[in-house]
């Protein structure tokens, strides 16, 4: 059994089957804490169970992001399963492959913007909402995945720009509301070779 640094600890990871989000929980898994992560993709979630040196300290949720209920119940089936959670890490996300704008179409642009504000920032909003609660009695915290794009331009196109930017600003008010029992802060990624995927509803899904 894995005694490191963060044996006891209880972490939830929204976007935890792949990419950004696996790596996460890897890294968690091998410090010895205990992981609940939830995707849409089950294959991906199991893949990270048979691969974990001890699947006891894994619980996957398949789930969207989007989904309220189904993120309370990831938070609850946590806490029953490990006894408390310390920390969410808000990460699930789309990118748009930089579609600018003049090369939207007033219907996909009007689409993609409710596809990836809903995953990007509500997708974060609906997590933190879930977990306070817990992360409260724990005095947890949590880790939200921005971007470059969450201060700069050209890591995206507008819609995720702008995602990113809101992402930023969800933080800081979480921050704000959640101190000093919650610690709520965000890393800033730059480009990285994942599979992350883009919406949807630009056949980019």
């Amino acid at each position: 059994m894995n005694e490191g640094w963060l044996s006891g600890y209880t972490v939830l990871i929204t976007g935890g089957g792949s990419g950004i989000g696996r790596a996460v929980a890897e890294r968690f898994l091998d410090e010895g804490a205990s992981v609940t992560i939830l995707g849409r993709d089950k294959a991906q979630l199991d893949d990270v169970v048979h691969t974990a040196a001890d699947p006891s300290r894994v619980h996957t949720v398949t789930a969207d992001v989007r989904d309220s209920d189904a993120l309370h119940s990831a938070v609850a089936e946590t806490v029953d399963r490990f006894g408390k959670l310390d920390t969410l890490v808000a990460n699930a996300g789309v990118w748009d492959y930089q579609r600018q704008l003049t090369r939207l179409g007033t219907k996909e642009l009007d689409t993609a913007f409710d596809e990836i504000f809903s995953i990007n920032v509500k997708g974060y909003l609906l997590a933190a909402h879930a977990a306070w609660p817990e992360l409260v009695k724990t005095r947890g915290s949590i880790i939200m995945t921005l971007s470059n794009a969450s201060f700069y331009v050209n890591g995206g196109g507008p819609l995720y720009t702008a995602s990113k930017h809101a992402c930023l600003g969800l933080m800081r008010e979480l921050a704000y509301e959640l101190a000093p029992k919650v610690r709520v802060n965000g890393v800033a990624c730059g480009g990285m070779n994942t599979d992350l995927r883009g919406p949807e509803s630009l056949a980019l899904g």
